[in-house]
């Protein structure tokens, strides 16, 4: 972060993770022996199984995915998962396959394993219900934040700016401190008809660039993207092709 300190993912001969900062010496945030907030899966564990990589703030509070448990066949997805901050002191759940999906009646079956901690301590991040074919269709993706509860940005029942079809799937988004997030999103299944979307602190989403944005100093229109990165300015930078 801007103040120096690092948070990491760190593991042992053993095989346990964990995560960690160097804020005045080495700390644990959360690893393989720390209790689940609010855990979700009581009758199959009390503590993380793993974590995946985490994001720090310029308070020096991290945000990250944690893994809870293994799911058994015939489960199509493979993990129970959370994302969790130490935001206030302690360990708090952000969202995890408990909380409900904003607009629908049902849960979260997946969420992002790169969720964005911005220096207000919120988060943005994206989140799954899937159909009875699992990994591969999701029926609800979209891109939420947690403030004042868990919020929707866009998902796959939102129509597209200047157009008439909605999104069908979407990546990990940026956040800042006004609470404005970009992310990339898809107007096909597949990963295809790809396109960078942003959403200002009202939740008034724009266009910034798709498939039909001529790209500058060519008489080329852009194909694809590279997730975008947000500043404190709404300025927007993204790779393309």
């Amino acid at each position: 972060n801007e103040t120096g300190n690092v948070a990491f993912l760190g593991r042992d001969s053993t095989n346990q993770i964990g995560i960690y900062t160097d804020i005045s010496g080495l700390n644990v945030v959360a690893d393989t022996n720390t209790l689940i907030p609010d855990n979700p899966i009581p009758d199959e564990t009390d503590i993380f199984l793993s974590s995946i990589h985490p994001i720090i703030n310029n308070n020096g509070n991290v945000a990250f995915r944690g893994i809870l448990a293994l799911n058994d066949p015939p489960e199509q997805i493979l993990f129970d998962t959370g994302i969790y901050t130490d935001v206030g002191g302690g360990l708090n759940k952000i969202v995890d396959i408990n909380t409900t999906i904003p607009g629908n009646t049902e849960t979260f079956e997946e969420v992002d394993a790169f969720p964005f901690l911005n220096d207000n301590g919120n988060v943005a991040f994206a989140g799954f219900l899937y159909d009875d074919f699992g990994f591969l269709i999701p029926e609800v993706e979209g891109i939420y934040t947690n403030i004042g509860g868990i919020n929707l940005i866009a998902d796959t029942n939102t129509i597209i700016p200047g157009e008439i079809d909605n999104f069908e799937g979407f990546d990990s988004p940026s956040f800042n401190n006004n609470e404005t997030v970009a992310f990339l999103g898809y107007a096909a299944i597949n990963f295809d008809e790809p396109g960078i979307y942003y959403s200002n602190s009202e939740g008034i989403l724009s266009l910034i660039a798709d498939r039909s944005t001529p790209i500058p100093s060519s008489t080329e229109t852009f194909f694809s993207f590279g997730t975008p990165i947000l500043n404190n300015y709404d300025e927007i930078v993204f790779a393309a092709s």
